[in-house]
């Protein structure tokens, strides 16, 4: 199937060698080879394929939805309040932050995000996530070392 994430389009397919369906940029496949073979869908992947396209809502689909919680601020919490995201839940509403929920399938969602709001967005409640960002972010600064 063909899908458009943001003005930009996937294909989601099976890979039956790891059994599982995958999301693939259009625009990173090469070195395509036709085969003189019949392709015979099977009903089962099929009706998978169906479930998981109609509830798709991110590139990043990896079947089970997560949340972070982030404290927000500054000029992100304005984006954030005008509600043009539909992966965020306020939470809390303090005089000088928010605290919402953010859902993703995969980290590289919440990283993206959270990068693209830097000092406004921190998470919160999560050790382990936050450690990594902040080694991601530490190893950028360090010129990728």
């Amino acid at each position: 199937r063909l899908a458009n994430f943001q003005n930009y389009w996937y294909l989601i397919a099976y890979d039956p060698s790891a059994e599982i369906l995958k999301t693939y940029y259009l625009k990173n496949i090469s070195n395509l080879k036709m085969l003189y073979e019949n392709f015979t869908a099977n009903p089962k992947v099929e009706a998978e394929l169906d479930k998981v396209c109609n509830e798709m809502d991110s590139v990043w689909y990896g079947g089970e939805l997560r949340s972070c919680m982030l404290k927000v601020s500054g000029i992100a919490r304005h984006y954030i309040e005008r509600g043009s995201d539909t992966k965020i839940e306020v939470i809390e509403k303090d005089q000088d932050f928010d605290i919402v929920n953010f859902f993703y399938h995969h980290e590289i969602e919440l990283f993206s995000f959270v990068k693209s709001w830097i000092p406004h967005i921190r998470i919160i409640g999560d050790d382990e996530l936050s450690k990594k960002l902040n080694d991601e972010l530490r190893q950028f600064l360090n010129g990728g070392q």
